[in-house]
């Protein structure tokens, strides 16, 4: 082989499963376009949880393989090859597995009766949400509660004491995020930044001392039926927030895809992982879920923030070439 010669890549097989609505399929034929771009050899395959393993040409099996599935496999059910695949984590789980990994998130417990908060560590009001991920996604199921009547429950509302008893419910510390409910999402794909939004809820955070506490909005994903009351939605890249949302995603780097929530305190400025999104519903560039939010900021404009499609392509090169097998 000549000197400079560059050594030819042996071939290996890419296997992209997702699901329609939740993806978007020619999202992720532009991205496989990329892949064979900067990794010829590379060979993309991009089927559905409905489709078997014959969905991919026989001889293409031959190959070393990567499957990187976005949720469940389905009927899908690889030759060969590593996996990565999105799962749901339950919030309690994440929450813990955020200490461990040293990150700063809020002081969560899973309520149960008799449970009785030290108001001095955690403050004299708290957020009480469905530990359930399809209740509490959309920003109407959270409520602010003062600690003593949560510490006493005969004192809470009739709704409010209701869900204690019938679900599980996730306490959490309240963290001020400014005159409205804010947030932050990071999209990564494998601890590769996607996509950034900074979130706002449509109405002012609530007087913590408002006797209607339980009532207020403290989610910044509220989506208010009024539509002259549209929640605010904006591009933004800040580098400490995509610092911290690069940890938090490299704590969970057996999920390909997540959507990162952080909190930043108003007063203090500290970042808290709020929580991750990791059941494969967080492609904001199509998914039906993020639909109303394109109103506001468009698929193209989310692409370009951060060379979306390219920035996929390489990180999915990266893992293919390693992890292929």
């Amino acid at each position: 082989m000549p000197q400079n010669a560059i050594p030819v890549q042996p071939k290996k097989l890419l296997v992209l499963v997702m699901t329609p609505g939740k993806l978007d399929f020619d999202d992720f034929l532009d991205v496989a376009k990329e892949v064979v771009k900067q990794a010829p050899e590379i060979l993309v395959s991009i089927v559905t949880p409905s489709d078997t393993y014959h969905a991919v040409s026989a001889h293409k099996w031959q190959l070393p393989a990567l499957i990187i599935s976005f949720g469940d496999l389905g009927r899908f059910n690889p030759v060969r090859g590593r996996v990565f695949q999105n799962s749901p984590i339950a919030k309690f789980v994440q929450a813990e597995r955020f200490l461990q990994a040293g990150i700063r998130t809020p002081k969560t417990a899973m309520y149960q009766p008799g449970l009785t908060l030290d108001e001095a560590e955690w403050g004299h009001v708290v957020v009480a949400k469905p530990e359930d991920l399809d209740l509490s996604s959309k920003g109407k199921s959270a409520s602010l509660v003062p600690t003593q009547k949560l510490n006493n429950p005969s004192l809470l509302s009739d709704t409010l004491r209701k869900q204690l008893e019938q679900t599980p419910v996730l306490i959490q510390q309240y963290i001020p995020t400014g005159e409205y409910a804010t947030s932050y999402r990071v999209g990564t794909l494998f601890g590769r930044v996607i996509h950034m939004m900074k979130k706002s809820a449509p109405v002012k955070a609530p007087d913590l001392n408002d006797p209607e506490i339980e009532d207020a909005i403290v989610d910044s994903n509220f989506e208010h039926p009024d539509e002259h009351l549209p929640a605010a939605r904006e591009l933004v890249m800040d580098q400490e927030i995509i610092a911290f949302g690069v940890k938090i995603a490299k704590t969970f780097a057996e999920l390909p895809l997540l959507g990162i929530d952080i909190l930043k305190h108003a007063h203090m400025g500290h970042l808290y992982a709020l929580e991750i999104n990791a059941g494969g519903n967080t492609w904001q560039f199509s998914s039906r879920h993020a639909a109303p939010g394109r109103l506001l900021i468009s698929k193209a404009e989310r692409i370009k923030q951060f060379d979306a499609w390219n920035t996929c392509a390489s990180v999915l090169v990266e893992k293919t070439r390693y992890y292929a097998r």
